[in-house]
């Protein structure tokens, strides 16, 4: 297993709810990387395989939504909207549409991860690796 995924594994064992969350837009974000940078090398079959993983994270937050609480419903419209963008990026052909639809998809979950740290910022450790990887798209987590 990669160490940056084993690195997942040990926060995921102890995390609480809130942890598992944030850990779970970490994972979108690291699996919408890893599938732009297979789009960038015309590796389609490796390029699939993240963007389904990515919509499998999305799956994920909607899943773990609770509809009794309020916000959850703005949620749940926001995460549909993100796996629109992830289903329209594996289902074309063109990669310029492709890399617009991930972007769109990228930055989306990076503001829910914005939002979400700052309900609970102890719950954040600073060495997550959802920081160097949007960090490169000129995103500062400050």
């Amino acid at each position: 297993m990669d160490t940056k995924y084993k690195r997942y594994v040990t926060r995921i064992s102890s995390a609480t709810s809130f942890g598992l969350t944030l850990v779970t837009y970490e994972l979108a974000a690291e699996f919408i990387k890893t599938s732009e940078e297979s789009l960038q090398k015309n590796d389609r079959d490796e390029y699939e395989k993240f963007v389904e993983k990515s919509r499998g994270a999305v799956k994920i937050l909607i899943d773990a939504l609770d509809y009794n609480v309020e916000i959850s419903l703005e949620l749940f419209g926001l995460y549909s909207y993100i796996d629109s963008q992830l289903a329209a990026a594996y289902f074309t052909k063109d990669t310029e549409k492709a890399r617009a639809a991930l972007t769109v998809a990228r930055e989306l979950l990076y503001r829910l991860y914005q939002s979400f740290k700052e309900i609970d910022p102890e719950n954040y450790e600073k060495t997550d690796l959802i920081l160097a990887r949007y960090e490169g798209y000129g995103y500062s987590s400050q």
